[in-house]
């Protein structure tokens, strides 16, 4: 469901920027990203422990090449999960704060 509402959000972006949607579209669709990266390094980091516990409960070495590719997806689902962090943060530091009502 959540890979759902990540893709509808995605194919947002060129229609978002086309009509020329507020910060409050763009917090979304970054937000969705950086939610959707996360889960697959989840997943990803979950394929690698399972396969080294398979060899190193085998004792064979035969599915190091399977683990050495499950490592590099890992590494490009991280790098891609850190530039869409990057994309939250710097929304963040350019979105100016709300004020807080004052007298309360």
């Amino acid at each position: 469901m959540l890979t759902v509402f990540v893709l509808m959000t995605l194919a947002l972006v060129p229609a978002s920027s086309a009509f020329g949607f507020d910060k409050d579209m763009e917090w979304v669709v970054r937000t969705a990203r950086l939610e959707g990266a996360s889960v697959n390094v989840v997943e990803a980091a979950h394929a690698v422990r399972t396969t080294a516990d398979e060899i190193n409960q085998s004792g064979r070495l035969q599915r190091l090449a399977e683990l050495e590719s499950l490592a590099k997806e890992l590494n490009w689902r991280v790098i891609s999960a850190k530039m869409a962090a990057e994309q939250v943060v710097e929304l963040q530091e350019t979105t100016q704060p709300i004020p807080k009502p004052t007298g309360l």
